[in-house]
């Protein structure tokens, strides 16, 4: 594990933290039809459903899926595409990418 890894890793954990403690409760539905069809869905469709349907809880979801998918492809891309270009060896990506982590947690 590097200090990139343990960066990521950190800003996963505290964002996680954040979306948990930060996210309103819903209201709870006391009315007959809602009892019904809760009875027939299951709690990870009603889990997606709700993800999908109230931005409140869709919206931190898709931020921190959103982050992820480009910091790792990021990670993922850089070395290939600068030994290509640049010549860079795998300390000097590391310089890069530990330089990034660095501003991404201060800013």
């Amino acid at each position: 594990l590097n200090s990139v890894g343990l960066v990521l890793f950190v800003i996963n954990f505290l964002s996680q933290v954040l979306v948990y403690f930060l996210l309103p409760d819903l209201a709870p539905n006391n009315s007959d039809e809602a009892s019904d069809q809760d009875d027939k869905e299951s709690e990870w469709s009603k889990m997606l459903r709700f993800i999908c349907t109230i931005p409140h809880i869709g919206i931190p979801f898709l931020t921190i899926f959103t982050f992820n998918f480009n910091w790792q492809f990021i990670e993922t891309a850089l070395a290939p595409a600068s030994a290509d270009a640049l010549g860079w060896s795998p300390v000097e990506v590391s310089y890069v990418l530990g330089a990034m982590a660095i501003l991404v947690f201060l800013g």
